[in-house]
């Protein structure tokens, strides 16, 4: 069933989608391509292998989809698809992520509060110039939502290293930011 307006509910565009109806997925595609998108450029920090990503994560929810329990939300679904999706393919290109697994974890400190005046466009160019590490672990903690436990389960590291990495990363980032006058 359609709604009134004449366009499908996500609900009913992902019940359709997983009754194989290809129109649906192509609709559904059509609408949330970009997010995606979006996902897998925040991981890889390469426009041609964040579209290769993003396609790649759409071949692999439509096949997954029969399994897929249509009252649940399928967006995060198809995100977390994503970045796994980016997360495998950066490991299979041995892309070092950590430099210890055995750091202890610093006291947090306060480096970026929101109220700064730094752009987010301005701390996006900065995570940009950090290392594929420290790029993941801020992409997957400040930007997708990700907690420490989700990403040590997402990279196959411990929660601690997440923590550390993620306290370091900050650190750079602040440098960066200041260096370059976005603060």
């Amino acid at each position: 069933m359609i709604a009134k307006t004449g366009i499908p509910t996500l609900n009913e565009l992902t019940k359709a989608c997983i009754r194989g109806d290809q129109k649906a997925q192509m609709q559904f595609y059509d609408q949330y391509y970009r997010m995606v998108y979006s996902t897998c450029l925040r991981i890889v920090h390469d426009q041609h292998l964040a579209e290769d990503m993003m396609q790649e994560s759409f071949i692999k929810a439509f096949e997954a989809l029969r399994n897929f329990d249509p009252e649940k939300p399928i967006i995060p679904w198809i995100k977390r698809i994503a970045i796994h999706q980016c997360v495998d393919h950066l490991k299979k290109r041995r892309i070092e992520l950590f430099l210890d697994d055995e750091i202890e974890v610093a006291e947090e400190e306060e480096v970026i509060s929101h109220g700064e005046l730094a752009g987010i466009e301005s701390i996006k160019k900065a995570i940009g110039m950090l290392s594929g590490g420290y790029q993941m672990i801020l992409s997957l903690h400040l930007l997708e939502g990700y907690d420490h436990e989700e990403i040590a389960q997402i990279l196959g590291i411990r929660s601690s290293t997440s923590r550390s990495q993620y306290l370091r990363a900050r650190k750079k980032l602040q440098g960066i930011l200041i260096e370059r006058s976005y603060v």
